[in-house]
């Protein structure tokens, strides 16, 4: 019986105040900001923004990767239109180009570029394929967050990221909309509750401790919990960044910017055969987790059974494509074919990188990884 298992994700909280500095402000000059209280909250107030600056306000379509978090449908459902799912390029993360040409219409009001875990889409190429329609393009940065965000350089016309638990910058909630122009949408009044900022240090320091490797592992144990499992969430309205969370915002980016990438080194020294590895060699960022590309579903069940038996974090993402994904609003959302996207789905994994794991761990999982590649 394994005596302890890793998250797959698990960046602790820091609950060190800083009170006489505003990160808030500090942070992404020269851009115009939206904090929020979620990255789905920071995506619907982007394409609403569209929506107000649009001269066509009957465009009704947004294009969304037939691989991603279904709270980009929620998004979208919110602001009032319709997803169009385009599929994958093969053996990638990205647009088929092709199909995304195709998708392209005088109905579509916007392009959603995602940061797939830290391998961003080339905005250069998508700006290229937009241009004769003139439709905006909003960075989706849900799973990254810059190193350096004072050298942050953003491509698209809006870019959006998330302080949600799991991802790069854990607040346990909140959000951020980036615009290069001014905002025609006006920011979202605070609800303030007294309670809440006592309930979200309970949680947070709860959180820090359920996801220790001892105690994660009975976790795993209680399947109704429903660890890792990914589930459409109905976006129901927008509010801002709570307050109360700003003065733990420079710590928490602090520990994030000084965290090692030694883990990391270590996958992309051992596993650089992997069928991503064309995707990693291109960038240099700080990856959310470690990406692997199988050449069939059985030999990723097979690797992540092997991992999993170990308690070792790997996690199939998603699990699925999105058009798969159960509880789906179908009506909202516009016929597609993306076969690419259900290929990827049952090939992919991922390994975690977070500060809990140590060298010694990631040595183990490049070692039962290759043993079973042969």
């Amino acid at each position: 019986m394994k005596i302890r298992s890793y998250p797959p994700v698990g960046q602790p909280i820091s609950f060190r105040r800083n009170p006489e500095v505003s990160a808030v402000d500090e942070l992404f000059q020269g851009l115009n900001q939206r904090w929020v209280s979620s990255g789905t909250s920071a995506l619907a107030l982007a394409l609403l923004d569209i929506q107000n600056k649009s001269a066509d306000p009957n465009k009704k379509e947004v294009i969304i990767p037939g691989y991603c978090c279904p709270d980009l449908v929620s998004a979208v459902n919110y602001a009032g239109f319709k997803a169009r799912p385009v599929d994958l390029a093969y053996d990638d993360t990205c647009y088929a180009k092709q199909d995304l040409t195709s998708a392209l219409s005088s109905q579509t009001v916007a392009v959603i570029a995602i940061n797939f875990l830290g391998m961003p889409e080339p905005i250069n190429v998508l700006r290229s394929l937009v241009e004769p329609y003139g439709v905006p393009i909003i960075e989706d940065n849900a799973q990254w967050f810059p190193m350096n965000p004072s050298e942050y350089s953003m491509q698209g016309d809006y870019a959006t990221f998330s302080f949600g638990r799991g991802k790069a910058l854990n607040l346990l909630g909140g959000g951020l909309a980036l615009c290069c122009r001014e905002w025609a949408v006006p920011e979202p009044a605070e609800q303030a509750v007294l309670t809440e900022a006592l309930i979200w240090q309970i949680k947070g320091r709860l959180l820090n401790v359920l996801t220790l490797p001892a105690v994660y592992r009975w976790l795993e144990m209680l399947p109704f919990l429903g660890l890792g499992r990914t589930e459409y969430h109905v976006l129901t309205e927008l509010a801002s960044f709570p307050a109360f969370k700003k003065p733990y915002l420079s710590a928490n980016l602090q520990q994030y910017s000084g965290l090692s990438r030694e883990v990391e080194a270590i996958y992309r020294r051992r596993l650089s055969g992997s069928l991503l590895s064309h995707r990693l060699a291109q960038q240099d960022e700080r990856l959310l987790r470690f990406p692997l590309l199988f050449a069939n579903r059985r030999a990723r069940d097979e690797a992540h059974r092997r991992l999993q038996s170990s308690g070792l974090g790997s996690s199939c993402f998603y699990a699925k494509a999105l058009l798969d994904i159960d509880g789906l609003p179908q009506p909202s959302m516009l016929a597609a074919s993306t076969p690419n996207a259900k290929d990827f789905a049952q090939r992919f994994l991922t390994l975690p990188t977070h500060p809990r794991m140590k060298p010694e761990h990631a040595h183990q999982i490049c070692d039962q990884l290759l043993d079973l590649m042969g």
